[in-house]
């Protein structure tokens, strides 16, 4: 029984470990700016 838990707690961190970094993707490809956003602002600050 104590074998089960324990691969249910690594089955646990591993799925925990891929949905943090999925939303920590997902923000980071929010918050980033397009390839025209960027374009527009350095051909407003030039």
């Amino acid at each position: 029984m104590q074998t089960v838990l324990g691969l249910l707690g690594l089955l646990g961190f591993v799925v925990g470990v891929l949905v943090l970094s999925a939303a920590a993707t997902a923000l980071v490809v929010k918050i980033s700016p397009t390839p025209a956003s960027r374009a527009a602002k350095s051909a407003d600050s030039s």
